[in-house]
């Protein structure tokens, strides 16, 4: 069962690994793919994607298909692409990557080998079937969260896979394809909603709709002021007239769908000569989603109209380019350059223009906007002051360029075999690994609209919108809504001056009146490369005793969008192994080793503080400035008499008192001239940063013992890893010595303020890995196979981002013991997992008939969740002066999402488990592969059940609500006490209770998940 590659790398043993043959896993109940295999290995913990090995973090696997790094370096997915079943030949799970040859992670790798063709025909066609109905929900999940249920009931597609020669002895072939029908399903445009009162009376989706009849103040509508300026209010509230009336566009409308697959792969594989073999291998697959809205990101709540539905395009490409030559009876040497890519495209619109969003809102101030089907409110309107609104959108671009995510390396490695002192197995090499990131243009191409809502024409079906503004024509306008009590004459009465949503924050400031945000950074694509050169050295002393040494040294180097270098490194990683077998047979091998394992800059770190396109950018007020007719501000004396007449702008003013709002065309409202200078900026490349960050590296100690039999092998370690270097942020110091003066990306604007910066750091703590490991194989009679493994862990250290965060001000302002309790030291998490799997043979002629069982467990505790205090609220504490030199201060750069002014409390004791898993599940597959006397026909196939006698505990460890925790705010994310409500997403759950791991949403079928998965599948083998 090694693993045979078309690179020798994958046939040496100088690492920790666990080899499966795809023979072996067709008659498990388990997955040919990469995410069900590596979980089946000890030293893997976590579930589905989310694997960590031997307590790496969950981004530090490395995935190779013959050699092809296809990783989603973004950590979107797990890799790039996964070939058909019948292509594998064999997989090895690696654990610990001795051999120098091997870097780029600190966590493990899985390398697949596909096959290759030989001068023997063979091929198969194979049939899968799934169901929907095949999968039962846990009994308390609700069948309204199962989105799947607007989904076709029946999955099925059929792969062929062939191979053989193209010119015997000399050029083999295999090829493989999928053929799928198209997948239908039904779309929802946006989602419905329902208001719910503070009495907690639920106001239906229908009475949102309604803007008229004795429910009209629960209706969505254009914002006003409400009651900041009463005559506005009344405008706005009026709408333009005639057949003008409210539009939620399509919300709630289900249109019908259909996904189309394609998938082809394949390998040539030829001999020049018995000393020279080259290879090339091509895999894609791509996707078409018709009738999709075309969003890669985006928040879910919006509403795109009918307009928008198109075929949203992914598409998939991997190949690479081999040589393996022998040059002499003492030297080998291989080469490769591979290239792997995916490519998503967005919707193309009939009539793209500028974006638009207008955001509508309810006119009681006592209710709340809530999804319909889970009541979940908006997380970012669910506040506790003020009024709830819901976001619309009338018109969409498209990207200028597709979201890109790749990775591309070139390799050469040298073998020579020496005698001198033993014998000696030396590789000598270098290879450059690079991956590519594209945030792809954003859906507003170089500028966008936010505003308070429109009124649609019910005949013609064009838009006006209400726009109003602060301050005398010619003078710079400034904003409609309060930034916080600072400025109480600005505001509306009642909203807290930190959860007012109508604030400039993460995407735009919110609010009734329009304002253009224009974007500033390159659409060029962001990169991380990896230059490494390695020397590896197998030394074989004598026949009981074997060492490796070997080393790799790297040169990173992170860029951004526009080219420029964010920060790089020179590492060297030494490496050590030391063998021993007692009889010279290698019955027993008792081995131990020490190692550096260095993890390569990766796009989604990089991510983190690499601005993009929606990160550079500036705000502009509406002006009105190039209006056919003058618009005073509804504050000065102007909006008095202000009764125009005629028609200006699409609209036809009849004398009627405006109070200074007017009601204008789409032309008009995307008009920069009627924007004024730029009121405020996002700049991440100022904001944000990372200087001189090291990349994340661990020291790892293996003790190893395996005992070989004839028909199978135990293997247990004993392993701790030294985890260095992590890097953490978003990091805010506070006061003026972090405040960046800030410049406006804009050409030619001068304006300028000062705001607090993020900073990303390299962690100063160590995260202590303890790990103990076994592995077994066991042919227990001709028919009857066992294997499975057990994995004890424990993680202790310190959180050092919750350390980190506020340093200064915890230091400066909290006593030793409320340090501690915002600092904990001590266990982090601990995991218990264990496989076994049982597998009956039974011959039939030429083929066999396999049945297989399964039972997994995993146990696990993490002392994560934390409580949040304000740092505001402390004894001490110093406020910002709100201008430096007449120049705006704002304490922290809003966009990344960090504003919330919190530091971390810790609930209970630090080693007291609060969160975790308790799981058990078992199994089952029948497998066939007959012969039918058909030539070498073969019927084949199986069934597979898996979860059966599921349990399944989880406790969440993000979105609890507590009241322990006192200060500025005790919202719904501060803590978890037991018997209390948590998560907010896992509505009427509670602390310790059977939670709903996202089985409703069919996330977790690989056997990790809450509920039951079945398959079958048939076909013939030749």
């Amino acid at each position: 069962m090694e693993v045979v590659a078309n690179a020798s790398e994958a046939k040496t043993d100088d690492k920790v690994s666990i080899n499966y043959s795809a023979e072996e896993l067709i008659k498990m109940p388990v997955g040919l793919n990469f995410e069900s295999i590596i979980n089946l290995t000890p030293g893997v913990t976590g579930s589905g994607t989310g694997v960590s090995v031997r307590g790496s973090q969950t981004g530090q696997v490395l995935y190779r298909i013959d050699g092809i790094n296809v990783k989603d370096d973004t950590g979107g997915n797990t890799t790039l692409y996964a070939p058909l079943p019948d292509s594998i030949e064999d997989v090895q799970v690696v654990l610990s990557a001795l051999n120098s040859r091997y870097g780029l992670v600190n966590g493990g790798q899985i390398n697949m080998v596909t096959k290759s063709g030989s001068n023997n025909w063979e091929g198969t066609i194979r049939s899968y079937l799934k169901r929907n109905a095949w999968q039962a929900n846990l009994a308390n999940a609700s069948p309204a969260d199962n989105h799947n249920l607007n989904d076709e009931d029946f999955s099925r597609y059929v792969d062929v896979t062939t191979s053989g020669p193209i010119w015997k002895d000399h050029l083999w072939f295999s090829l493989g394809a999928r053929f799928q029908p198209n997948q239908a399903k039904r779309v929802m445009l946006g989602y419905t909603a329902h208001g719910r009162l503070a009495d907690g009376t639920t106001v239906p989706w229908d009475t949102l709709r309604n803007v008229s009849g004795n429910t009209a103040q629960y209706g969505l509508r254009p914002m006003s002021t409400y009651g900041l300026n009463p005559g506005v209010d009344s405008i706005v509230n009026a709408g333009p007239g005639g057949t003008y009336g409210v539009s939620l566009e399509d919300a709630g409308q289900i249109v019908n769908s259909a996904t189309s697959y394609n998938k082809v792969e394949g390998k040539l594989t030829g001999a020049i000569n018995e000393n020279h073999v080259v290879y090339l291998t091509l895999l894609t697959d791509g996707t078409t989603e018709g009738a999709s809205i075309g969003e890669h990101t985006g928040d879910p709540w919006m509403v795109q109209s009918k307009s928008m539905i198109g075929d949203l395009k992914t598409k998939t490409q991997a190949y690479t380019l081999g040589w393996n030559g022998t040059l002499s009876s003492n030297w080998t040497i291989e080469a490769r350059a591979y290239l792997a890519s995916r490519k998503a495209y967005d919707v193309p619109n009939p009539n793209p223009g500028v974006s638009v969003m207008g955001y509508m809102a309810s006119q009681s101030p006592d209710m709340t906007i809530v999804q319909e089907a889970s009541g979940l409110g908006h997380d970012w309107i669910n506040w506790e002051d003020g009024y709830r609104y819901g976001t619309m959108e009338n018109r969409l671009s498209t990207y200028n360029q597709p979201e890109k995510r790749g990775n591309q390396g070139y390799s050469v490695n040298l073998k020579t075999f020496q005698d001198f002192m033993g014998k000696h197995e030396i590789d000598v090499g270098g290879e450059f690994v690079g991956t590519v990131y594209n945030f792809g243009r954003s859906k507003e191409g170089s500028r966008a609209v936010w505003q308070g809502g429109w009124y649609k024409d019910s005949a013609t079906g064009g838009y006006l919108y209400p726009v109003f503004r602060r301050g005398a024509p010619g003078t710079a306008p400034s904003e409609i809504l309060s930034k916080g009590a600072g400025d109480p004459g600005n505001g509306w009465p009642g909203l807290s001056p930190t959860n007012d949503q109508f604030v400039h924050w993460s995407d735009a400031m919110r609010g009734p009146s329009a304002h253009m945000e224009m974007f500033w950074n390159n659409p060029s694509d962001a990169k991380n490369s990896t230059t490494s050169f390695w020397v590896n050295d197998v030394w074989t002393l004598s026949s009981q005793w074997n060492l490796l040494l070997g080393a790799r040294l790297n040169r990173l180097i992170m860029q951004d969008e526009g080219g420029h270098e964010v920060t790089s490194q020179n590492l060297l990683e030494p490496r050590l192994q030391l063998k021993f077998n007692p009889d010279g047979q290698n019955k027993e091998v008792y081995s131990f080793s020490v190692a550096k394992l260095a993890s390569a800059y990766s796009d989604q770190m990089a991510n983190q503080f690499r601005g993009n396109e929606w990160e550079i950018r500036t705000v502009h007020l509406w002006s009105g400035a190039n209006l056919a007719i003058p618009q005073p501000g509804f504050d000065t004396p102007g909006a008095l008499s202000d009764a125009p007449v005629g028609t200006y702008n699409g609209y036809n003013y009849t004398g009627k008192n405006m109070n200074g709002v007017r009601f204008v065309d789409y032309a008009t409202l995307i008009d920069p001239k009627n924007y004024g200078s730029s009121f405020d900026f996002v700049d991440a490349r100022q904001t944000y940063i990372a200087k001189n960050l090291r990349a994340p590296f661990t020291i790892e100690l293996n003790l190893g013992y395996q005992r070989n039999y004839d028909s199978g092998y135990f293997k247990a370690n004993v392993v701790k890893r030294y985890y260095k270097d992590d890097i953490v942020g978003p990091i805010h110091g506070y006061g003026t010595d972090y405040l960046v003066h800030m410049v406006s990306p804009a050409p030619n604007d001068p304006l300028r303020m000062y705001k607090g910066a993020s900073y990303w750091i390299n962690s100063g703590f160590t995260r202590e890995f303890t790990g103990l490991e076994f592995a077994f194989r066991k042919q227990l009679t001709s028919r009857v196979s066992m294997e499975g493994g057990y994995t004890w862990d424990r993680t202790t250290g310190t959180n050092a981002l919750d350390y980190y965060n506020w340093k200064n001000l915890r230091e400066s302002l909290l006593t030793p013991a409320q340090q501690e309790m915002a600092v904990g030291k001590g266990m982090l998490n601990r995991n218990q997992v264990g496989h076994l799997i049982l597998t009956y043979v039974h011959p039939v002629g030429r083929g066999n008939v396999s049945f297989s069982l399964k039972g997994d467990t995993w146990l696990s505790g993490f002392t994560t969740p934390y409580g949040r205090a304000d740092y505001r609220a402390l004894a001490g504490f110093q406020q910002l002066p709100s201008t430096i030199n007449g120049e705006r201060v704002v304490d922290i750069d809003p966009r990344p999402g960090n504003a919330d002014p919190y530091y971390s409390v810790l609930l209970g004791n630090y080693n007291d488990y609060k969160t975790g898993v308790d799981y058990y599940q078992v199994g089952a597959k029948i497998q066939w592969d007959i012969p039918i006397g058909l030539g070498k026909t073969h019927f084949v196939g199986y069934i597979s059940i898996d979860n059966l006698f599921n349990h399944f505990i989880l406790t969440d460890q993000y979105g609890y609500f507590s009241d322990q925790v006192t200060g500025y705010n005790t919202a719904w994310w501060d803590g978890v006490i037991s018997g209390r409500s948590y998560a907010a997403y896992r509505g009427g759950q509670t602390y310790g209770a059977a939670g709903n791991p996202w089985a409703p949403n069919n996330s977790y079928n690989n056997g990790w998940g809450g509920r039951r998965v079945g398959d079958f599948s048939f076909g013939f083998k030749f």
